[in-house]
Parts: C-alpha cells; sequence; structure tokens
C-alpha cells in the first residue's frame, strides 16, 4: 500500500486533469479534514475550481517516496518524506489563462515545516510577517507555522487580479494554527558573520544532504535512517584574509557516541581515497583533506560534525569553524 492514502473531490464541472496528475483512489470529500475545509471554503468571484486533492499518510514509514503528490519530480518528493510530512493538500484555482495553485503541507514536527520552507519557498522578501516564517515576491507567498508549509503560486507576473488572490489566499491561511515552530538546535549553532542570507537549508536524510551539500561519503555521515536528529547547510562568503566561497554542514546526533562513530567511519572513507590509514587522523576531532583543488575540513565537538567544503585556502575552513556558537 502506497504511504499516503489520495483523497480528492472534482467539482461537478470539473476541467481536465492536470498533466501528469496521479491517479485517484477514493473520492470522498476534501472538508472531511480541518486543512481540506480550509483549502475547501476559499473561493474568489470570477474563479474557477480546476481540482482540489488532499494526501494523507497512512504508514509511520517515512521512507517511501511521495511520487503521487508531486507530479513526478522524484527528488522533491524524497526530500519532503525526509522531512517527515504527514499531508499535503493541493487547491487549483484559474481564470482564462490564468492559474493560482495553493498548496499546504503537514508534516510529524515544526522543524520538517521550517525545512519545507527553506526548500521550496518562492521569493526572498517579506511585506507582510506571516507565520514563523515569510517570503514573498511578485507571484508567490510561502510561509511556515507551526508544523504547517504553505505555498500560494501562480502562472502570471505582472497581473495585480492574481496578485490579489494570491495575497487573500495568503491572509485566510496564515491562521490555520497559533502553535510557534521551533528551529532546530544546529541552526543555533551556525555562525552569522559572512552567512549569504538565503542560503540556508535543513537536512534529514542523505537525499537532502546530497541535494544542498555535494561532498564525498554523505551517506557515511547521514546514514539512511533515523541516524541525524538535524542536519544544517548554509553558503559563506570570507572576506579577508582571501575572499572565499565555503559551504558548511553540521549534523546533529543523538548521543556524542553516536557523532563519534560517524566521525571515526568518515575518516576511515576519505582516509583510504587519500591511502591513508584511519588511525593516523583519528588522534585528533579536526582534519582537513585536500580534494581536487579545493580543501575540506571535517571536525567533531560533541554531538555535532561540522563539514566545511569549497576552500581554496587550507586554513580558510578554521576561519569559519572557529565561529561556531555552542
Amino acid at each position: 500500500m502506497s504511504p499516503l492514502a489520495a483523497i480528492a473531490l472534482e467539482p461537478a464541472t470539473s476541467h481536465a486533469a492536470l498533466p501528469g496528475a496521479p491517479a485517484v483512489v477514493s473520492s470522498p470529500p476534501i472538508s472531511a479534514t480541518f486543512i481540506g475545509s480550509k483549502l475547501d471554503a476559499l473561493s474568489f468571484s470570477g474563479w474557477d475550481l480546476v481540482k482540489q486533492s488532499i494526501w494523507q499518510r497512512q504508514s509511520a514509514d517515512y521512507k517511501s517516496p511521495l511520487s503521487s503528490c508531486f507530479y513526478g519530480d522524484g527528488t522533491k518528493s524524497l526530500i519532503i518524506s525526509e522531512y517527515k510530512v504527514n499531508l499535503f493538500a493541493r487547491k487549483t484555482i484559474a481564470r482564462g489563462q490564468r492559474t493560482i495553485y495553493i498548496d499546504i503541507y503537514q508534516f510529524d514536527q515544526s522543524a520538517g515545516a521550517l525545512a519545507a520552507y527553506y526548500y521550496l519557498r518562492k521569493g526572498a522578501t517579506t511585506v507582510i510577517k506571516r507565520g514563523d516564517a515569510s517570503s514573498e515576491e511578485d507571484d508567490s507567498i510561502s510561509f511556515c507555522q507551526g508544523t504547517l508549509f504553505v505555498s500560494i503560486y501562480g502562472t502570471s507576473e505582472d497581473d495585480d487580479e492574481s496578485k490579489d488572490v494570491i495575497r487573500k489566499c495568503a491572509d485566510g491561511l496564515s491562521h490555520l494554527t497559533s502553535a510557534p515552530g521551533v528551529k532546530p538546535e544546529v541552526m543555533r549553532q551556525m555562525p552569522v558573520l559572512d552567512l549569504i542570507a538565503g542560503s540556508e537549508k535543513l537536512v534529514a536524510g542523505p537525499v537532502s544532504a546530497r541535494k544542498f551539500c555535494p561532498a564525498p561519503y554523505l551517506p557515511v555521515l547521514v546514514g539512511e535512517g533515523n541516524e541525524i536528529v538535524w542536519g544544517s547547510v548554509a553558503d559563506y562568503q570570507i572576506q579577508a584574509p582571501y575572499k572565499e566561497r565555503l559551504k558548511l554542514l553540521i549534523t546533529e546526533y543523538a548521543t556524542a557516541e553516536a557523532a563519534q562513530s560517524h566521525y571515526a567511519a568518515y575518516m576511515a572513507e576519505l582516509g583510504s581515497g587519500h591511502g591513508e590509514m584511519p588511525a593516523t587522523r583519528l588522534a585528533g576531532n579536526a582534519n582537513v583533506f585536500k580534494l581536487a583543488s579545493t580543501f575540506i575540513a571535517v571536525e567533531l565537538k560533541g554531538k555535532t560534525i561540522c563539514l566545511v567544503t569549497g576552500a581554496k585556502k587550507r586554513f580558510s575552513p578554521q576561519l569559519l569553524l572557529q565561529q561556531m556558537r555552542y
């Protein structure tokens, strides 16, 4: 059985199904759920309902991809699964050639909603503060609140009528929950100085790790199961003594012993790639390796492992790691 059971409502005057849309296995009203009822209540004069659907997870297995939710986007499906999504609802409305999509995601934890926001948000500026975090551009509004992530976006730019409907949708959905979200601890440890705003991402498994941090042997650090609590990634632009564009990944584990185990395994992989015995690198908690024309630094700090990639100078990663907050 699929990890999600599909529930969909087709209006009596249904338009043609969206290209690549998943097959519907049952069709009770979308209003059977709280979030579905809120979507169902959204209507605007002159705008027709094209389709609205809702998927609810029926299994505790978060490893299975949610391909039926994302119209064939396998990577997005896997990453959202790693973030532990429990529900995905979409309402599509149209007026002539203009279309607006209203997506709501509900996650097991508020960190999952924040992770989805960092990954799927559109735009970078916030005109009106909504929820725990929000972004806005001409044809989209994205925000997260508690365990929910909401993304509303249209297909027409410079269209005042569509913009007005998008804003009304966001206002109507901004009070779905009043519970505030909590940032994962690894995000609190990220240095602020030289951070490139908007580059922040959260990692929950090997797929999101590979997507946001191109570094060798990442599955050894992240694992295939619930081996990390959370990981965070961000880009930094170091200005002195040399200009460097660096990427920092922090992975947090449940215990210091688990972090030590993953650190030892990662040192073994990197060491073998350089023809070294792992023991030569395990004497200390920090190591630097040269990979082609750049350097990679790995440091064990309590329950976390820090990985810096992209450095052209051997000493640059340490300048960033010294800013870590604990």
